[in-house]
């Protein structure tokens, strides 16, 4: 039986680009109407406002997978058991 060493250090250190979580904020045009939005390359969640879903009178429905985001700053967390497909334009 040959038994090796072996260290679990990556050959290289990994070094995350300065801009990988970053915000972009940008105006868009929701059904004609200019929104506010947040682009965060660290997010894994695309969310929009239920504000924006109320105004915008948006259809809605169930989420097959409901599940909680919560906020690091001050501690909330909201369920989010629905879901809308929102059609945007950035530009003209």
């Amino acid at each position: 039986m040959v038994v090796n060493k072996v260290f679990l250090k990556p050959a290289k250190e990994i070094v995350e680009p300065s801009q990988r979580k970053t915000l972009f904020r940008t105006l868009c045009k929701v059904q004609g109407k200019c929104c506010q939005m947040i682009i965060d390359s660290g997010s894994t969640d695309n969310l929009v406002s239920i504000e924006v879903v109320e105004e915008l009178t948006l259809k809605t429905m169930k989420h097959p997978t409901p599940y909680k985001v919560s906020w690091l700053q001050n501690g909330h967390q909201l369920l989010v058991n629905e879901q809308c497909k929102v059609e945007f334009q950035v530009g003209k």
